[in-house]
């Protein structure tokens, strides 16, 4: 995954479909645009083809009649490291409750395509992107702050923090009167 238009033929997609003749032309549409992607319509055959195809994005929809369709997408992202997109093939109440009970980080809403899968995972891919930057940016200030001398550390304290004691009063002027417990005038 070089760019967020898909540039690069990592990017492989599987989709896991209750009709899959309904996603066939999805399917083609991104392997044209260079993003080789095929379909299935069991988890079970999902399961072989992630074995064989390696995607690096599997969309699994939640309307597939079988309840371990919903552990699914995690099994694969934890066993094969790929990122899990849950979806509905329609607006049932099963399938509706299961995206609304999903803890996946992303869930596709409302009809899909060819061209709207291909828009929503280069999103993905920007915001994978954006996270992996982030994530280098912090280790590399984290690895200079540890290699830092601590005298050198900017904004750091090199000394006991200040006590409780009372400040001292400018020249020329008397201390402050201790506290008498308020704050009045007279």
């Amino acid at each position: 995954m070089q760019d967020a238009d898909g540039n690069n033929n990592q990017v492989r997609i599987l989709i896991v479909a209750k009709n899959v003749q309904q996603f066939q032309n999805a399917s083609q549409f991104l392997t044209r645009r260079g993003w080789p992607s095929y379909c299935v319509g069991s988890v079970k055959e999902a399961v072989s083809t992630v074995v064989k195809f390696r995607p690096t994005f599997v969309l699994v929809s939640f309307s597939i009649p079988t309840a371990t369709v919903t552990k699914l997408p995690n099994l694969l992202a934890q066993t094969f490291n790929v990122t899990p997109i849950a979806f509905g093939e329609g607006g049932d109440p099963t399938t509706s409750k299961r995206l609304r009970t999903c803890k996946l980080k992303h869930i596709f809403y409302g009809s899909l395509s060819g061209p709207s899968i291909h828009m929503r995972i280069k999103k993905i891919i920007m915001e994978q992107q954006r996270e992996a930057a982030a994530a280098a940016r912090k280790a590399a200030q984290e690895a200079a702050a540890a290699q830092m001398p601590q005298a050198q550390m900017p904004n750091m304290p090199t000394s006991a923090p200040p006590s409780a004691a009372p400040a001292a009063a400018p020249p020329g002027m008397a201390p402050p009167p201790p506290d008498a417990g308020g704050d009045e005038m007279f």
